[in-house]
């Protein structure tokens, strides 16, 4: 039997056709990521790395776009740039207690912009490997990645990328497992750096370095052909405890099994996903007659430990820092009624009506675990115990709304979308969105990014 890596490597190379129903929830996440990139790009971040990159920035003789403002790059800068602002305001889809569009994406569309008449099929296809690698390396271990304190979507993500641009490549099987086993060194990540600017750079770097992977392999660097499974590679090393299975076969296929399954949560909140659910709820509340803040005791809130874990800050000081405060989000979800980049400003917590239902939250950790995700309790709930000794209760929120088991359409995809590209001057939305949703279709990537993305002296 071959070896993990080898397996990993051979499937990247593959040329598999990607089944209707799967190229569907594909399209979403490029539509999605897409958007994101751009409602991302004016963030501290993203300013802080395009200053970077024209400072610091590699030379390419094949130089290709970013979306986020449309300058020439080297392909791994503009996936630097492009990924860093995809997750900036954390808005990006999720599954695998991951972040794969923000990842992949930007890596894939990179590259293809320098390959001619690489196509929306050729796209798709190299999405579903990255994806289907991500899910296959990912349900090895035992143990959540985040409680270990690892990034999934830049660890695990680094090597799903770095299979998706072998994939638009076309790379010999020996390059790319080289590739793979350059890119478990590469893989890195912690969540103490969550409500901070290196989290979204955590994604950057890694679409970035999975191109970086590729082209060193190319370049002659070589690497353990078992850089995944042995004792001291990367799957061990992510798992203390020791709690991974390298030994499995393994389940790599046109997406109908990880993809079809697991799909994409499409967020609608710009806040980090294990606070979802429970805003879900409050939001609910706040629709019912007798939901007003006068008249509250107490909101108590039961969510996951894990996501505790993520959701780390009390009182947040930054935008940033904001998003992975669930006590400030709720509060402010509870006053306006509402929850969306607007209520992302960390000086509300100073509304003496937020102040004020802030104090009355309080969260207890649940250590049960859902059997779709583990990485979450089997469901979150929000009660609001009334002065009157009366209670309002969400019951057992189990899916966000957004989650593949309870999904947006492609409306309120397209409303978010235009939302995200309201008032930009970079990408021309429309007929972006319409690529993207017919992607198929599509006969050449380049093509379609040049006749959107605006160049700069243009906007």
């Amino acid at each position: 039997m071959a070896s993990l890596t080898q397996a990993v490597a051979d499937y990247a190379i593959g040329r598999m056709t990607v089944p209707p129903n799967i190229a569907d929830i594909v399209k979403f996440g490029f539509i999605d990521c897409t958007a994101c990139i751009v409602a991302g790009r004016h963030s501290v971040a993203v300013a802080a790395t395009r200053r970077f990159l024209q400072e610091s920035g590699r030379r390419s003789t094949v130089p290709v776009r970013a979306l986020s403002n449309g300058v020439p790059r080297a392909p791994a800068d503009v996936a630097l740039l492009d990924g860093t602002s995809a997750h900036v305001l954390d808005y990006d889809d999720v599954a695998l207690a991951s972040h794969p569009s923000a990842v992949m994406v930007p890596a894939i569309l990179a590259v293809a912009q320098t390959r001619p008449g690489c196509s929306g099929l050729d796209v798709l296809r190299a999405y579903v490997v990255g994806y289907e690698v991500w899910a296959e390396l990912y349900g090895r271990d035992q143990d959540a990645l985040h409680q270990k304190g690892w990034h999934p979507s830049s660890t695990l993500g680094l090597i799903a990328a770095t299979a998706a641009v072998i994939n638009v490549l076309g790379l010999s099987s020996d390059i790319a497992r080289h590739a793979v086993g350059i890119a478990c060194s590469r893989a890195s990540g912690v969540t103490a750096n969550f409500g901070s600017g290196t989290k979204p750079l955590h994604i950057g770097l890694a679409a970035s370095e999975a191109i970086m992977a590729t082209q060193l392999a190319q370049a002659g660097i070589t690497a353990a052909g078992d850089a995944l499974e042995h004792r001291s590679g990367l799957l061990h090393a992510l798992s203390p405890a020791r709690r991974v299975n390298v030994d499995a076969g393994v389940k790599l296929s046109d997406g109908s099994h990880y993809l079809a399954r697991s799909g994409l949560a499409i967020k609608r909140y710009p806040v980090c996903y294990a606070s979802h659910r429970a805003l879900d709820g409050i939001l609910e509340l706040t629709t019912l007659p007798d939901f007003e803040l006068r008249k509250i005791d107490r909101i108590r809130v039961r969510i996951g430990d894990t996501q505790a874990n993520m959701l780390r800050v009390d009182i947040p000081q930054t935008e940033m820092q904001a998003k992975f405060a669930l006590k400030f989000c709720l509060a402010v979800a509870a006053v306006k009624k509402r929850f969306g980049l607007a209520e992302l400003n960390p000086r509300l917590i100073d509304d003496p009506d937020v102040a004020h239902v802030f104090s009355l939250i309080e969260v207890t950790e649940d250590q049960a675990k859902c059997d779709i995700y583990p990485w979450f309790a089997p469901a979150d709930t929000v009660t609001v115990q009334l002065m009157d000794g009366r209670t309002l209760s969400s019951g057992p929120v189990r899916f966000a709304k957004g989650n593949a088991h309870n999904p947006i359409d492609a409306g309120e995809l397209l409303g978010k979308y235009n939302d995200c590209m309201a008032g930009q001057d970079v990408i021309a939305a429309a007929s972006l969105y319409d690529g993207l949703s017919t992607l198929e279709t599509v006969d050449d990537i380049g093509g379609l990014l040049r006749s959107v993305i605006v160049p700069p002296s243009a906007s």
